[in-house]
């Protein structure tokens, strides 16, 4: 009964904060609502709603001119787009079943899959403007532009009074987890029950990291640069700490002496690096490396290689980063684009179902207005793109969570507007906003979310007629979405999990062309090498979660195996490409046999990218059958698996045989 107290007094105080954080939002997008209406007219209020989901969805991470300028300009033209589609009915009806696909297609992906949402949004509801001329559009544009500009200016402010760097504070705490795992072990302590929350940590650093750069230039600045640096060398820490548990019996006395001592070396580092010269603490882990050494020569090159990893980020910090040129954008923009523009891709199926479930809501949503003359019909076609998912899973409970929400909320607002006259809306509606933002809850947000569209209808409507009217929206909405998510190029978590499993082997095969360039040229330069990494450790994540999500594969060993033959795939291909191109060729004796090996491991991945092709087909047919009935997709997962195994043998082996150079590179070093 305590720990429930201790529980739910964390959660109201979580809450309680959240609201206090969120003041300051509502309290602009009220003022943006107010100018826009005394500025442009009555229907540019919905500016205010919009802008304010701009703002919690894409700038509450952390303000940079260049992510807002690119956020504006994808907004501006989306919202001239939506103004044109109200010019006629043909116009809206194309551009309802275009403009959501290119929305989906250019400003989402695997690692981002809500980044269209609010853009889309902002179309939907911009068409609820009042635009009849080209004059009319002109307002409309400057009308977005002025909101935009508040925006701007609001951020700005915020941005110097607030340094919002939850990376930050996210890689204080792994080190922290990093460095006691390492003194337990110094103690003869650690086993495998120690809890070790790093991984879940260092997956939320990794999908900050992307999203920032994604609304960016696509690529890592030089502060996410060093974060995701840091990643690797948290990752590297932990598995040379698991490596000498699995060891430890070969472990002597000076060895658990030597971890308790470079753990207080990290410790210190990170308690003192802001107070030292860059020079000083490079020096510090410069004679600590030549210093100390375990009873293990390979195991003792492993943690200086680790050392180094820290130099380099302590390097990199304080020196400027090359800027990336248009061009490069564009070119990564494109790849993208070609990437994902195949009907095997999520999505590509998720973006041309949405726009055909939305064009059908809008032709819905004309021949009502033409009948009826209702003008509220245009929720009809904004309520499916909201209700529309990318997994079969994720909108049933979607769509359940907001026709249960829907009523709830119907029963709220019936109680709370006998005692509050209409004329209390727009307080009410401040309160709703208030609390919307800031309930975790899907059913409870979808109850206070009734509650501000109700609102915008009364007093025009009765309560009664309102609230039937909303209810009967929601309803036809859920049936156009339910039946084009399940008939219309479907997909389910099962197809996320084989999905994301052959991406991950697409990508690793894209680090092993990384090595093998490594290993045969001079000199060369390597781009996107963070990138590509962090590619792969967020696909580790989406593995991980289509792996509990989906319904009919039962044997998680797969993932797991997948997962952890990954993350050591990633760092040791890693530190040889930073080997490869650091070293003297010549003096790496055995560069044939790393290319063999390099090789080896690409077909293997290719064999195993092809199989799972296979698998996706068989998963097809089984989906028809009873899903007690399913134990295993196809008896080729354990092979698949074996692949995996297989890569990563291949990398020991060169390992092996760097066996002789890595003596030299450290005397080197």
């Amino acid at each position: 009964m305590k720990e429930k107290l201790e529980k739910y007094k964390k959660e109201l105080k979580e809450f309680g904060t959240s609201i206090l954080h969120n003041v300051p939002n509502i309290l602009v997008a009220l003022f943006i609502m107010i100018t826009e209406i005394m500025l442009f007219g009555q229907d540019k209020a919905v500016l205010g709603i919009l802008l304010l989901f701009v703002q919690l969805m894409c700038m509450s991470t952390s303000f940079s001119v260049i992510k807002f300028i690119k956020t504006s300009l994808i907004l501006l033209f989306v919202g001239i787009l939506a103004g044109i589609a109200e010019l006629n009915a043909p116009l809206l009806i194309i551009l309802n079943f275009i403009v959501p696909f290119g929305i989906i297609m250019l400003l989402s992906d695997d690692y981002n899959s809500n980044g269209y949402f609010v853009y889309g949004l902002f179309f939907l509801l911009m068409q609820t403007s009042n635009v009849e001329s080209v004059a009319d559009l002109g307002i409309e544009a400057l009308s977005i532009i002025y909101g935009l500009a508040v925006l701007f200016v609001y951020n700005l402010v915020l941005s110097k009074i607030n340094k919002n760097e939850p990376e930050k504070k996210l890689i204080a705490t792994a080190y922290e987890s990093v460095v006691k795992r390492l003194k337990i072990l110094s103690k003869q302590k650690l086993n495998e029950d120690t809890p070790n929350p790093l991984n879940n940590i260092l997956a939320k650093i990794n999908t900050l990291l992307y999203s920032e750069a994604s609304q960016k230039t696509e690529v890592l600045n030089k502060k996410e640069e060093c974060y995701f640096q840091s990643v690797l060398f948290l990752k590297r820490i932990d598995k040379l700490t698991n490596l000498a548990l699995e060891n430890k019996h070969k472990l002597t006395q000076d060895d658990y002496k030597y971890f308790y001592d470079i753990a207080r070396l990290f410790q210190t580092i990170k308690e003192q690096y802001s107070e030292h010269d860059v020079n000083d603490i490079i020096k510090l882990l410069d004679e600590f490396a030549e210093s100390k050494k375990l009873s293990d020569s390979s195991m003792t090159y492993d943690w200086v290689y680790t050392i180094k990893k820290l130099k380099h980020i302590i390097k990199i910090a304080n020196k400027p980063k090359t800027k990336l040129s248009f061009k490069e954008y564009l070119n990564i923009r494109a790849t993208k684009l070609k990437n994902n523009f195949n009907l095997d891709t999520i999505q590509m199926r998720f973006a041309l179902k949405t726009a055909i479930a939305v064009g059908i809501g809008t032709i819905i949503e004309y021949f009502v207005m033409i009948k009826t003359g209702f003008a509220n019909a245009y929720w009809i076609p904004i309520t499916v793109y909201t209700l529309m998912m990318q997994f079969h899973e994720e909108q049933n409970t979607k769509i359940k969570n907001y026709i249960i929400g829907t009523l709830l909320g119907a029963v709220v607002f019936s109680l709370v507007f006998q005692f509050v006259p209409p004329s209390a809306g727009l307080i009410f509606m401040v309160l709703a906003f208030a609390l919307m933002f800031s309930v975790k809850n899907e059913i409870l947000r979808n109850v206070i979310g009734a509650q501000m569209v109700l609102v915008l209808t009364y007093p025009i409507y009765g309560k009664v007629e309102i609230i039937l009217i909303r209810v009967g929206l929601i309803i036809l909405a859920s049936i156009i979405a339910w039946l084009i998510g399940k008939h219309v190029l479907y997909t389910d978590n099962l197809h996320g999990l084989i999905n994301k499993v052959s991406h991950l082997l697409r990508v690793d095969r894209s680090i092993l062309k990384l090595l093998k360039k490594a290993i045969n040229t001079k000199n060369s330069e390597f781009k996107y090498i963070s990138e590509l990494l962090l590619e792969s450790c967020l696909l580790e994540s989406l593995i991980i979660k289509h792996e509990k999500q989906q319904q009919y594969y039962s044997d998680p060993y797969l993932t797991n195996s997948v997962i952890k033959y990954n993350r050591n795939f990633i760092l040791s291909a890693e530190q040889l490409i930073n080997i490869f191109r650091d070293e003297d060729k010549e003096k790496i004796i055995d560069s044939k046999e790393y290319i063999k090996y390099i090789e080896e491991m690409d077909n293997i991945l290719d064999v195993t990218q092809n199989n799972w092709k296979d698998i996706l087909s068989d998963s097809k047919k089984s989906i028809k059958l009873e899903k007690k009935a399913i134990g295993k997709i196809s008896d080729d997962i354990p092979y698949t698996t074996k692949h995996m195994m297989l890569c990563v043998k291949n990398i020991e082996k060169i390992y092996k045989c760097l066996e002789e150079d890595k003596i030299k590179i450290k005397e080197k070093k």
